[in-house]
């Protein structure tokens, strides 16, 4: 819960203080070969190094797409972030989804492998409106 907590916090924190600069666009885009970096500059750990994703979500225009993915229990998902620099995460919900949390990030991926079956749902909890589920058969 205080990990939670500190994320929230922490992000409220980074949004007010990116809505103070303008952002700049280098025309560049994210890649999945170039590893993502948090927003406050470290690593971004993932639970499925080089895994191939069964599913992958674009977080865009504030927003989860798609809002619902389907996979199997040792599947990968991964994020690919590109919302012009909008900072967002990916937290897990309630019991099954406690074990889902990504760094802050404004580019790139992140990945995690659900390992057993259920329904995750997460949000961006910078961003609370944007809601999403993950169901692993």
């Amino acid at each position: 819960m205080h990990k939670r907590f500190r994320l929230i916090i922490a992000g409220i924190a980074l949004v007010t203080a990116f809505s103070a600069c303008s952002s700049e666009d280098s025309g560049d885009t994210a890649s999945t070969t170039t590893p993502a970096t948090a927003v406050d500059g470290s690593a971004v750990p993932t639970t499925a190094a080089d895994a191939e994703a069964a599913a992958v979500v674009e977080v865009m225009d504030m927003s989860f797409k798609p809002a619902t993915v389907t996979i199997e229990a040792g599947e990968a998902v991964t994020w690919e972030f590109d919302d012009g620099g909008i900072p967002h995460a990916v937290q897990g919900l309630n019991d099954n989804g406690m074990e889902l949390s990504s760094p802050i990030l404004k580019s790139g991926p992140y990945t995690h492998t659900f390992t057993a079956p259920g329904t995750y749902e997460y949000i961006c909890p910078l961003h609370p409106q944007m809601k999403a589920t993950v169901i692993v058969k």
